[in-house]
């Protein structure tokens, strides 16, 4: 869900010409982590906030190369999604 509104910000913008609202992925990304910690029984989550964080990065960054993988191989124009996405994850680490 998290790539999603990664692509939708991108996709305003290649597919309308126009910029998403300011700020529009980081807000939906903390209103649905925020709602899915609320909701998701807390024994499935690993052992504080680091450790979720790391393994949201990880399954973030798997997504991501396969997007890549994805977008390669039937929408070239839209690799910059992915890389802007593995390009995030690799420098936050």
């Amino acid at each position: 869900m998290l790539r999603s509104f990664a692509y939708v910000t991108s996709a305003v913008e290649l597919l309308r010409g126009q910029a998403a609202p300011e700020g529009y992925e980081q807000r939906m990304r903390e209103q649905f982590l925020s709602c899915y910690f609320a909701a998701v029984d807390s024994t499935l989550m690993p052992a504080g906030e680091t450790a979720i964080a790391n393994l949201l990065s990880i399954f973030e960054l798997e997504k991501a190369i396969y997007e890549l993988r994805y977008e390669l191989n039937n929408r070239p124009d839209w690799t910059p999604i992915p890389v802007a996405g593995i390009v995030r994850l690799l420098e936050s680490a």
